[in-house]
């Protein structure tokens, strides 16, 4: 099944996406002390990365309307 990895920093409250866990790995070698968080995403159908990124969208307005902007 296709995996998406989201790799989010709960301290800035962003996320980043990634298609493979070899680019997670570098990012995580890169950042070691900044508590990120790994969300493996599997898809089947592309309907399936369309609720995906409108999840997303709906992550960056809470964290917007949270004050951080």
């Amino acid at each position: 099944m296709p995996t998406i990895y989201k790799v989010r920093d709960p301290v800035a409250k962003t996320s980043e996406f990634f298609g493979s866990y070899p680019q997670v790995r570098k990012v995580m070698l890169e950042r070691p002390d900044d508590g990120l968080v790994i969300e493996p995403l599997e898809y089947a159908y592309k309907w399936q990365l369309v609720v995906m990124m409108n999840n997303v969208y709906i992550e960056g307005r809470d964290d917007v309307s949270g004050g951080l902007d």
